[in-house]
């Protein structure tokens, strides 16, 4: 979904966020944790992300998940990559 749409669907898995060349991939737990991280420990699998800069640290919270206003909380992912448009 993208970062302005307002209703979702039985599939939806989070909300894509690009500004500019930046982008962000807002996760939903359920989906990070059946989907990125199966069978491994999730803790784990967010400091591996994190220590490759593919995850988005919530220092607020001192956590891994960041709350989208109405939406609820989800794992950020950063991924270095080019966009073709």
């Amino acid at each position: 979904m993208e970062w302005s749409d307002k209703s979702t669907n039985k599939d939806h898995a989070g909300y894509r966020k690009q500004e500019g060349e930046k982008l962000e991939l807002w996760v939903i737990r359920r989906v990070f944790a059946d989907e990125i991280a199966q069978s491994f420990d999730e803790q784990k699998v967010c400091r591996v992300l994190l220590d490759g800069g593919l995850l988005k640290y919530n220092h607020k919270n001192k956590g891994y998940q960041h709350q989208r206003k109405g939406s609820g909380w989800f794992y950020v992912l950063t991924p270095d990559m080019e966009l073709d448009d």
